[in-house]
């Protein structure tokens, strides 16, 4: 049975972006990351409010995944662990510490990462707590989804007193699956998902960080276009991407869009479930070399299948005002002609192909 209409495992798929697991079981941002970290550049892999397959990376670099609450760390104070009681923590923490710092000979491998985790942990929380709490945002954020890209906004302010030369953030917000009543759906949801990003990006145009960045916005697969007997729709298979930054060649729509809705179309599989004509490697290609990948033997190791799409990539240069980058072989005028094949027995089969042609010829 096919899995193509699968939330796990489609959401799985566009996270991995390696469609034959040959670098399981990372991310396309955790990959990133591993390049970056090999060149000694210093990564921070962020989940707001819950982790994701997108930042996990090879797991020999020992490199974790930092979560962050929705709102900011959360502090250990006494009601951890005791309810109804005062915020005093001292005593608690000093016992806590001898408790996780006792080691022996006997002690398991196990307890001694937890006990060693959960200190690091500690400690990390209540220094970023700190820091982030000294940042002031001139943009309001509102909403579960606006309070998690306000923390974003001020974990990328202070990622210089983080050490943090290169971060990669994931913000999630569900709700969407619309089997039934699916514009009432959108009519709450949508509104919700615009406040969040007009106010995520005022904040960086306003502090002059918007050219540092890169938004990508995506779903696991595109609905259905026609509808249930329910007023909703169903799983379908192509959808669409959304990015902006400062320095986008935005404005544009890249792809191929469907020459029609209709039945006829070759793209349409039924009820306007659309075969996708453009890859996850297209896109994360050209995001990947403005992040600083731009070697072939880099941009294999992040997008191991890419070298399958041929000149159907989006370089830096396609996305980006300041792009450098362009695939070899690719962008030069095309020329149609006829080409007989011999295939097994003696039969002659004619097929039309397209040749691209150097720019000089």
């Amino acid at each position: 049975m096919t899995q193509l209409f699968s939330h796990n495992t489609m959401t799985q798929e566009s996270y991995i972006v390696d469609a034959f697991q040959i670098n399981e079981p990372t991310g396309i941002l955790g990959r990133m990351l591993d390049v970056l970290a090999a060149k000694n550049i210093t990564v921070g892999p962020i989940g707001i409010s819950t982790a994701s397959t997108i930042l996990d990376g090879d797991p020999q670099t020992g490199r974790k995944v930092d979560v962050i609450p929705t709102y900011g760390p959360n502090i250990l104070t006494r009601r951890s662990f005791i309810p109804n009681t005062a915020n005093g923590i001292d005593e608690v923490k000093e016992n806590l510490e001898d408790l996780n710092g006792e080691t022996g000979v006997n002690s398991g491998i196990h307890a001694n990462y937890w006990s060693q985790n959960l200190i690091d942990t500690w400690n990390k929380a209540d220094e970023l707590s700190v820091l982030l709490q000294s940042v002031q945002l001139g943009t309001r954020f509102s909403g579960n989804l606006g309070q998690k890209f306000a923390t974003v906004s001020k974990l990328i302010k202070t990622h210089e007193q983080r050490g943090v030369n290169r971060d990669a953030f994931f913000v999630s917000m569900g709700g969407f699956d619309a089997h039934a009543y699916a514009k009432a759906n959108l009519d709450g949801n949508l509104p919700v998902v615009n406040s969040a990003i007009k106010a995520f990006y005022r904040e960086m145009t306003d502090s002059n960080m918007i050219d540092n960045i890169t938004f990508v916005m995506t779903s696991e697969f595109g609905r259905t276009i026609t509808g249930n007997s329910g007023g909703g729709t169903d799983h379908a298979w192509g959808g669409n991407y959304f990015l902006f930054g400062g320095m986008m060649r935005g404005g544009r729509i890249l792809g191929e869009y469907p020459k029609s809705f209709g039945n006829n179309d070759p793209t349409n599989m039924g009820r306007g479930r659309l075969i996708p004509t453009t890859s996850w490697d297209a896109l994360w290609y050209g995001v990947a070399q403005w992040f600083g990948i731009d070697t072939p033997d880099e941009l294999k190791d992040v997008l191991p299948n890419n070298g399958n799409f041929g000149c159907r990539l989006y370089t830096d240069s396609d996305l980006y005002h300041d792009g450098k980058n362009s695939i070899s072989g690719c962008g030069a005028k095309l020329m149609n002609f006829d080409m007989g094949m011999f295939i097994g027995e003696p039969q002659f089969n004619l097929y039309q192909v397209r040749r691209i042609l150097p720019h000089d010829v």
